[in-house]
Order: structure tokens, then C-alpha cells, then sequence
């Protein structure tokens, strides 16, 4: 429910600037609908990249907490592969998710200088192209993320 509410939310916003219903608003609008999408993207890159950071060393805490328990006769640690499938899928989720964050701040801060920078002060459209390309990435982007979500 919340995925589909955020791409409606998504959606109108973009369809409503680029039809320029706000046309009082104008590029104040953009700016500010721009700026708390690349706001977003920041506080997801931050936060998984946090979460994917503490995965990271959880697995090095039990890691090297296993390891001190089974050593060799000769005092060397044995591989622990099992520890790592275990930490593997959550941490590779995790990244795919920071990666995600870090894609969505790179699309806005493109669509707020590419696509929207000269509209609605000059022109009373975005160029299409880059509209187009703008709007492609964004919603292969929120897709995935989706999807990401819907795996895990």
C-alpha cells in the first residue's frame, strides 16, 4: 500500500509541474518537491548504509568470537564459511539498498538541474527528452527499490 501511494504521490507531482497546474507556484514548486526527493535519496543512503555497516561488523564480532573457540592444534583459526552464508543475504540486501539511496539522490539532483532548470521561467515545458529520460530512470529506480523491499 505504501509503495503504490508513493508512486501516485510520485506520479501526480511530476504530471501536475510538467502540465504546470501551479503555475503561481512555478519554479518554487519544483525546487521544493526536488529537494525533499534528494532529501530522501540522503536519508536512505545514510540510514542502510549505517544498518549495512553494523551488519558488517556483527559478523565480525561472531566471526572472530567463533574463530577464537575453534582453533587448530597449530593455533590457527578455521575458515567459518557458514558465518558468512549466514550474514551474506541480509548484508547484500543492504548494499543493493544503499546503492539504491545514493541512485535516487543522483536522479533528483539530475532532475533538478538537467530537466527543471530552466522550466517554468523560460519555457512553459521541460525539454522532453530529458523529461523522458528523467522520468524512466526515476521510476526504474522506485522498481527496483520495490521489488528490493518485496524480496527481502
Amino acid at each position: 500500500v505504501a509503495i503504490c501511494v508513493h508512486f501516485g504521490i510520485t506520479v501526480g507531482c511530476d504530471i501536475g509541474i510538467s502540465l504546470n497546474f501551479w503555475k503561481p507556484l512555478g519554479r518554487s514548486l519544483v525546487i521544493i518537491c526536488q529537494s525533499i526527493f534528494i532529501a530522501w535519496g540522503m536519508v536512505l543512503f545514510c540510514a542502510f548504509g549505517w544498518i549495512g555497516w553494523l551488519l558488517y561488523k556483527q559478523f565480525q564480532a561472531s566471526s572472530k568470537l567463533r574463530n577464537g573457540a575453534n582453533t587448530t592444534k597449530v593455533g590457527k583459526a578455521s575458515p567459518n564459511s557458514t558465518e558468512w552464508e549466514r550474514y551474506r543475504r541480509p548484508f547484500v540486501i543492504v548494499c543493493l539498498a544503499t546503492l539504491s539511496g545514493l541512485g535516487v539522490m543522483i536522479v533528483y539532483i539530475y532532475g533538478l538541474v538537467i530537466v527543471y532548470h530552466k522550466f517554468p521561467a523560460d519555457s512553459p515545458h521541460p525539454e522532453p527528452w530529458a523529461w523522458w529520460s528523467y522520468q524512466t530512470m526515476s521510476r526504474l529506480l522506485e522498481l527496483f527499490m520495490a521489488s528490493l523491499i518485496t524480496y527481502a
